[in-house]
């Protein structure tokens, strides 16, 4: 699947969420499956279905795009994937990250 930098935010401060519940309440977990949202269901396939997760990212910037605030962008995602990848791995699940 591919995501955009607004999802895979959502998605960590979902995961973050979690990591500082010290463990998946029932609560926080019937509230990730009750949302149909793309971070809620990256979150779930995460959690529930994934035990090893590749991400693919790519860091190339469209030449239409080459203002800075685009740049800035380029390296949140990959700040944001790499905190994914970390709370992943905590949680033991097997993860790669590539960059093209």
């Amino acid at each position: 699947m591919t995501e955009g930098l607004i999802t895979l935010t959502k998605c960590l401060e979902k995961l973050r969420n979690l990591a500082n519940a010290n463990n998946f309440t029932i609560p926080l977990l019937r509230d990730i499956k009750r949302k149909k949202d793309g971070a809620s269901l990256l979150v779930d396939i995460l959690i529930n279905q994934a035990t090893h997760v590749n991400f693919l990212v790519g860091k190339a910037v469209n030449p239409a795009h080459e203002k800075d605030f685009f740049l800035e962008i380029s390296r949140d995602k990959v700040k944001v994937v790499e905190e994914i990848a970390r709370i992943l791995k905590k949680w033991g699940k097997r993860v790669n990250v590539e960059y093209y």
